[in-house]
């Protein structure tokens, strides 16, 4: 029988190196970047999805679990189609369909900020970009460690705290810009979903 293989913890020096190598690859930047843009405007809604609706609407902070479950419904469906059209039409097809479906987001709900839209006009909006949140999350993931290649525990590492740093954001440029209304939402997330259109045309 072979001896086990001996593998060797990877030094801070060699992680630093592989890091800034993936910062010049641009395969890994289009992919985090839309990652990063998805939760940006994603855990705005968590942060502060509860407080709009119980502030502006009037809504009791134990309906918003039923009503954030047809956000889930959306996401579900669009990953549930990006797999099987991914299969058939391949993965830049569907980051396309879905970098549309974000502006529209982004658009509708920048629109809603301007004006007073009942519960039912704004949760559509933000169900569209659960939609487009579902359609990209997986392949904009794969898309980006792809490139990776050998480094790709580092780049899924990197990723990782980009995109963890980035919905703290979210959250946080939300709760800071809350007004008592539902238009530091839809900033958030119309801001966050029109950059993952800008991302994705930017890097086609």
């Amino acid at each position: 029988t072979h001896p086990p293989e001996k593998r060797t913890m990877p030094s801070i020096h060699q992680m630093w190196l592989e890091t800034q190598q993936l910062l010049v690859t641009p395969g890994f930047l289009y992919g985090t970047g839309i990652v990063m843009a998805v939760f940006f405007g994603y855990m705005a809604l968590l942060g502060i999805g509860s407080t709009v609706t119980e502030k502006a609407y009037g809504l009791p902070p134990t309906l918003f679990g039923p009503l954030f479950s047809i956000n889930a419904l959306a996401f579900v469906v669009g990953a549930a189609a990006a797999t099987r059209l991914a299969s058939r039409h391949g993965a830049s097809i569907v980051i396309r369909v879905g970098a549309g479906i974000a502006l529209t987001a982004g658009l509708y709900l920048l629109g809603l900020s301007m004006i007073t839209p009942g519960l039912t006009l704004l949760w559509s909006g933000i169900m569209i970009f659960q939609l487009a949140f579902g359609t990209l999350l997986a392949l904009a993931i794969a898309r980006g460690l792809e490139p990776a290649g050998k480094i790709a525990g580092t780049a899924s590492s990197v990723m990782g705290f980009a995109q963890t740093l980035l919905s703290a954001s979210g959250a946080f440029v939300a709760a800071t810009l809350f007004d008592g209304s539902h238009r530091s939402l839809c900033w958030v997330m119309g801001f966050s979903a029109v950059t993952i259109f800008l991302l994705w045309w930017k890097g086609k």
